[in-house]
């Protein structure tokens, strides 16, 4: 059975509530600027973990839409990107679904 280790980590509590991740585990749990966390409370322990989304990992995947077409036209042009988008993930040797 593989021993589990424990890193403590300090950060203060603001007026607002809010705590500031310390570099390090923010490193160590590859979390950015604008990234959301899950944080859950067990037994008055703390987790925090970063949250994955594929929502919004697919946002900004599509262009903003020519202002002058009718909605029909822009549903077609996101239909069409999205598909692509996928023939590619799928067909190429990096992102083959084995």
């Amino acid at each position: 059975m593989a021993k589990s280790t424990k890193t403590y980590y300090t950060s203060s509590v603001s007026q607002k509530g809010q705590i500031t991740l310390p570099v390090d585990l923010r490193k160590e749990l590859d979390i950015e600027p604008k990234d959301i966390v899950v944080i859950a409370l067990e037994e008055g322990h703390i987790q925090i973990e970063k949250a994955e989304s594929n929502l919004l990992s697919g946002y900004g995947v599509v262009p903003m839409p020519d202002q002058s077409k009718n909605w029909k036209e822009i549903e077609r042009d996101v239909f069409d990107d999205v598909a692509e988008r996928n023939v590619h993930k799928w067909l190429s040797p990096e992102g083959k679904n084995e």
